[in-house]
């Protein structure tokens, strides 16, 4: 059990759940990402897209030209981080060009939020604990 952390039932009272790749806890205005410890440092394709534009410079509504990327989610304590991995520099694993690619193109942190609540078990179906964290707005 990790210490200052309320109970998860507690976190997302009254919230309504919404599911998919990982299900979101909505009440007003605070939405909460449910993280499984499984969910922990695995890659994500990350691929952000406008909804809507303002009509010129080329700037429209569902816009595809930004970066598509590969993220991670890492647990730093009580803290989550959201990464950017360089996916552009590579090297043969345990190379010194590998060593030398990962000193000089590290994760770029992308978000950072608090873990709110302990983890609670059976909420989705592993054998991973998820935890819900705070929304980077």
């Amino acid at each position: 059990m990790a210490a200052g952390l309320r109970p998860f039932a507690e976190v997302v009272k009254d919230a309504k759940r919404r599911d998919g790749l990982f299900p979101l806890w909505q009440k007003d205005d605070k939405v909460w990402l449910e993280i499984a410890e499984a969910d922990l440092n695995q890659p994500y394709l990350l691929s952000p897209k406008v909804k809507t534009g303002i009509g010129e410079n080329y700037f429209f509504g569902g816009l595809m030209g930004f970066d598509d990327g590969i993220v991670e989610f890492r647990r730093i304590h009580n803290q989550i981080q959201l990464l950017w991995r360089n996916t552009e520099f590579v090297a043969k694993p345990g190379s010194p060009e590998a060593f030398a690619v990962e000193a000089a193109f590290s994760p770029s942190l992308v978000a950072s939020t608090a873990v709110l609540s302990q983890s609670h078990p059976g909420a989705r179906p592993s054998s991973s604990k998820p935890t819900p964290c705070s929304s980077p707005t």
